[in-house]
């Protein structure tokens, strides 16, 4: 059925009718269309390693009774809260904005804002927000640093290393040698 407008509950009947006029059983059925008004202008304004701050515009109606953020990272085929979490809190009506944690760094994600209104039989998802990356988290401090083969002109340093994929989420990890021969002073590389 179409042409039907949005927000508004409606009865339905469905009747078999034979080419004679006889009639059959009729079925009847209650449906609320959903409502149009949705979050608008969904956008992720601070990007970190493992959170995102997303920013919307909420729908202006007395009859919104609150809001979820979602989070998707396969391209809007699956929404969740976070990487731990498939249901967030519920939000208020007049909520503009949140920040998700428990983000894993350098993954693409997705924001929709879903708007709940009091009477509706689900909720009314905003547009997706454009994706934006996680930043890569900052690795740990390297451990058992050593200094080995010293000879009048050079060292041989030694360190545990970093697993870059579980450290920072990137696939590899660069380090940084720096030496000064004056402790406390400046140092070269």
């Amino acid at each position: 059925v179409a042409g039907l407008l949005a927000g508004t509950q409606y009865e339905m009947l469905l009747q078999l009718r034979a080419m004679d006029g006889a009639t059959g059983e009729e079925l009847g059925a209650v449906a609320e269309t959903l409502s149009t008004e949705r979050a608008t202008n969904v956008r992720a304004v601070a990007v970190g390693a493992g959170d995102v701050s997303v920013e919307w515009e909420p729908v202006a109606s007395a009859a919104m009774l609150s809001q979820k953020l979602y989070v998707s990272k396969d391209g809007g085929a699956t929404w969740a809260f976070n990487e731990q979490s498939d249901e967030g809190p519920l939000l208020t009506p007049t909520g503009r904005s949140e920040r998700v944690y428990s983000l894993r760094p350098l993954t693409s994600y997705a924001f929709r804002i879903d708007s709940i209104f009091s009477g509706a039989p689900g909720a009314a998802p905003s547009l997706p927000s454009a994706s934006v990356s996680t930043l890569p988290a900052t690795p740990s401090t390297p451990v058992g640093l050593r200094a080995l083969n010293l000879t009048s002109t050079s060292a041989v340093l030694s360190w545990e290393s970093l697993s870059g994929a579980v450290e920072t989420g990137a696939t590899s990890v660069v380090y940084l040698v720096e030496w000064g021969d004056d402790p406390g002073g400046a140092f070269s590389d």
